[in-house]
């Protein structure tokens, strides 16, 4: 069994980040960002988040999981006012262990103390695993052609129950 620790990921990350996205197949780049970034595009984007100054209205959030070798799977938080944007990378190696879960419960988290009233994801309709998180943690799933568009109005006070819902396990498959 793999062991995972699940991080928070800062500039001093900027580096293994890329190398992460860089390692994905162009299947996987497409997916992610809806076309084939070239290596300066990801570096740019990359980059360009994470030296975001945060602020309560405009805000930049990175989390990996990462194994005693490498950086397996990743979640990028944007907040953008009261909207949360999800999006997430997971190695080929490392699918099917909930990662993705994992991440979307820690992003969740994170939110949740900002107090967004809002999260977003955008994928196209082929990827089949994000659709599934989305629905998983009640987003409400929109399919438009080719793109799928997940958003999730949150309530607050936040129930306690929603809370225990989201408890992951990592379980070797």
């Amino acid at each position: 069994m793999e062991d995972y620790a699940l991080v928070r990921l800062f500039d001093t990350s900027e580096k293994y980040i890329c190398e992460h996205i860089y390692a994905l197949p162009s299947d996987d780049l497409h997916l992610r960002f809806g076309y084939t970034p070239s290596r300066s595009m990801i570096a740019g984007y990359v980059h360009s988040s994470l030296s975001t100054v945060n602020t309560r209205q405009h805000a930049d959030f990175w989390f990996g999981i990462k194994t005693k070798k490498e950086l397996v799977a990743t979640i990028h938080v944007s907040i953008r006012d009261d909207v949360a944007e999800f999006a997430f990378t997971t190695d080929t190696n490392h699918r099917g262990k909930k990662l993705g879960q994992l991440l979307f419960a820690r992003g969740y988290q994170l939110v949740t103390e900002y107090s967004i009233k809002k999260i977003v994801m955008q994928c196209l309709s082929v990827n089949a695993p994000m659709r599934h998180i989305a629905s998983k943690f009640g987003l409400n799933v929109v399919r438009n052609g080719s793109e799928t568009d997940a958003s999730l109005t949150i309530q607050y006070p936040f129930p306690i129950e929603k809370l225990e819902s989201i408890k992951i396990t990592i379980e070797d498959k």
